[in-house]
């Protein structure tokens, strides 16, 4: 089965381009060196954690807290996790071995979500609910789970093959477009507690714009295109700040910076967002056959490393507090899930350009990365293990083409 990430509309793979030129390793490393060190780190770290903790054998789903002996330490199931588990164990399933554990592991997720968190009058899903789904924690808030489940019910039809999957996929992508684009939402519950009526989030249109693409590469639908291009369009076009070269995070109810003298937080340049966004726009490009959105992403991903990279403490990637603040006082702190995307977004570059400063990116970046890997997020539900995924598909795509360059830029 191919991965979708990084494929066409159907989501195979590109071709080969006809030059000669040929990657064969980065760094010290060669290409199958890396493949098997990141399908070890899959197998050991991520697949071995999981397997003996955090799926609810007993009521369904599954939560992430855990104690060292594995019981549950809390009894409240959220579905921004629950979305995030359906797409990691139905991606598992479909990529990593067919395992009968974690289809076992997918079905549970959704057949609890299906089950328990769904808010008939509004037709979204529930943001919180008890361990055993007798109880609504919290309400339809928090749309970013409603997004993960678009993204995880994409990747489970792919398992089941049911398409009323496919149809609740694109009625909940509905959904979250009516509220994102009211003038009165204010992302209440979704990584804030509230802003001011109307305001545009950069974290919201990529992480909508990642869960679009993937539902579109299943299902022709007209809803789902026109809200990926939406998204795409606020990313590149209107977050984008090409005085300063930088993707502002936060823009007013009319997609205009913030002024000087406001809340420092709303002129703030989230290098984690702003990254992603480069390489979710590059996957959407992918997916429509668009050369110059994609160009124009993998430029503004590599000025986002340019900026933001510090050298100093930890070091690693982190944020401005607004555009030509000093990094060193930076109040976005450096965190190992940023790597996660970077490492993405510089394979998706290689891939397809095999650009000098993308190779010696992707070398520094692994090998910074790599001097604590204990600080990943290996519990986590979707940066690290879609890094790892992500990184094997990628990887196994260049061997194939033996070193080459794919087809996708060749003019």
């Amino acid at each position: 089965m191919a991965p979708t990430f990084g494929g066409d509309a159907s989501g195979e793979p590109y071709g080969t381009r006809s030059s000669s030129q040929r990657l064969a390793s980065i760094g010290s490393h060669s290409i199958e060196e890396l493949l098997s060190f990141h399908e070890r780190e899959l197998e050991d770290e991520y697949i071995a954690l999981w397997d003996n903790r955090g799926i609810d054998c007993e009521y369904g789903g599954l939560m992430r807290g855990w104690d060292g002996d594995g019981r549950f330490t809390t009894d409240v199931k959220q579905l921004y996790d629950l979305g995030r588990g359906l797409w990691v164990f139905a991606h598992l399933y479909n990529h990593f071995g067919r395992r009968e554990r974690h289809l076992t592991a997918a079905r549970l997720c959704w057949e609890f979500i299906r089950d328990y968190c769904r808010d008939e009058e509004t037709g979204g899903w529930y943001s919180k609910v008890s361990r055993d789904g007798g109880t609504v924690v919290e309400g339809a808030y928090d749309i970013y789970g409603d997004m993960y489940v678009a993204l995880g019910l994409s990747e489970y039809y792919r398992v089941v093959d049911d398409p009323l999957l496919l149809d609740v996929a694109a009625e909940t992508v509905d959904g979250v477009t009516r509220r994102i684009i009211s003038s009165e939402y204010r992302h209440d519950k979704a990584h804030k507690e509230g802003l001011e009526p109307g305001t545009k989030v950069l974290g919201t249109w990529q992480h909508f714009l990642n869960a679009l693409t993937t539902l579109a590469r299943e299902k022709r639908d007209s809803n789902v295109e026109q809200a990926a291009r939406m998204c795409l369009g606020n990313i590149m076009e209107r977050h984008w700040n090409s005085e300063h070269g930088v993707f502002m995070e936060y823009l007013d109810d009319g997609f205009r910076p913030f002024p000087p003298g406001c809340d420092k937080e709303l002129r703030k340049v989230s290098s984690w967002h702003a990254v992603q966004s480069a390489w979710m726009c590059m996957d959407e490009a992918l997916r429509v056959g668009d050369r110059r959105v994609f160009s124009d992403a993998v430029e503004r991903g590599r000025l986002t490393l340019e900026k933001c990279w510090w050298e100093g403490g930890d070091g690693g990637l982190i944020g401005l507090d607004y555009p030509g603040q000093p990094l060193e006082q930076s109040s976005d702190s450096p965190a190992w899930g940023r790597l996660d995307d970077v490492l993405v977004f510089l394979l998706l570059a290689i891939e397809h350009t095999q650009a000098d400063w993308a190779v010696w990116w992707y070398d520094t970046v692994f090998g910074h990365a790599y001097e604590k890997p204990e600080q990943f997020n290996r519990s986590g539900l979707l940066h690290y293990p879609r890094r790892l995924f992500f990184s094997i598909h990628v990887f196994r795509r260049i061997i194939e083409r033996r070193g080459k360059k794919s087809s996708f830029l060749e003019s």
